[in-house]
């Protein structure tokens, strides 16, 4: 019983992390990487997956490893420097850019396409962050709700567009329009800022394992170990399918922004209603 309820466990948690580390750069990043790589989309989506999540969950379980995300950097850095960073990567997750990139792309993707511009942004990024606030203001159930409400509707449509896409491709995959495909892939994987998220995430996750009842060292490490495993795996997966769906776009996507990218690719492959599912 204990065992089934640990697995449990670690697949709510995996599924939330891969929720934390799906953002928006997440979502619109593998297509516009996939119409630039072309044929060569498979080396494109290797150096998005090192720099984006094999990097970040390797450094979630270093830092867990060495003591926790504040006391492993101040260790390695001392107390001013682990400071200096960590606030640093806290401010460009928060106020700077994940923040803003967050309430803009979701514009972008659920209002534009409706209304244009009649609603403007700052409004609508306020009830956005009024909502973020209501279900993040209870820090330990972030990871619950997360993962058992918004990661499976979210994976559902992504997956749903991936599917119609490899059954219904766009178009024919092009020759590349890029000499530096995996360097584009790299910088692709760091532009999602995930890497940056490595101590905040680590933070939630260790809070949610404690919170769950999980007290020694030894059992803590095999659920983040494990919760990486599924975050990966299905980041991995998805990212695949939405720069497979990106290479063949070529024909759709010429002089689009990420965002319009993934709108029309999702039009094209599923009507106004995926449009509406992919705002949601």
């Amino acid at each position: 019983m204990a065992t089934q309820s640990k697995r449990k466990d670690s697949l709510v948690m995996g599924l939330a992390l891969f929720a934390m580390f799906f953002g928006a750069g997440n979502l619109i990043f593998p297509p516009f990487l996939g119409l630039e790589s072309g044929t060569l989309w498979p080396l494109g989506l290797a150096g998005f997956l090192l720099t984006d999540i094999v990097v970040a969950c390797v450094g979630i379980y270093a830092v867990n490893a060495a003591g926790g995300a504040v006391e492993s950097i101040d260790a390695a850095l001392g107390n001013r420097p682990g400071l200096l960073l960590t606030g640093a990567s806290v401010v460009c997750l928060g106020v700077l850019f994940a923040m803003p990139r967050t309430a803009a792309t979701t514009y972008e993707m659920s209002i534009v396409p409706y209304l244009g511009s009649h609603i403007g942004l700052l409004p609508f990024s306020i009830a956005f962050f009024v909502v973020v606030f209501l279900l993040a203001v209870r820090p330990t159930r972030i990871m619950d709700i997360i993962g058992k409400f918004f990661t499976p509707t979210l994976v559902a449509g992504v997956v749903a567009l991936v599917a119609v896409g490899i059954a219904r491709p766009l178009g024919a995959i092009g020759e590349p329009q890029s000499a530096t495909v995996f360097q584009d892939g790299i910088r692709a994987g760091y532009q999602t800022m995930d890497v940056l998220g490595v101590v905040s995430f680590s933070l939630v996750l260790m809070d949610s394992i404690r919170s769950h009842g999980y007290e020694g060292r030894r059992a803590q490490l095999s659920i983040v170990v494990a919760a990486s495993l599924v975050s990966v795996g299905l980041l991995a997966v998805l990212y695949g399918g939405l720069t497979y769906l990106g290479a063949t776009a070529q024909g759709i996507g010429a002089g689009m922004s990420q965002s319009e990218l993934i709108v029309a690719m999702t039009y094209q492959l599923l009507g106004p209603a995926g449009v509406v599912v992919l705002g949601v």
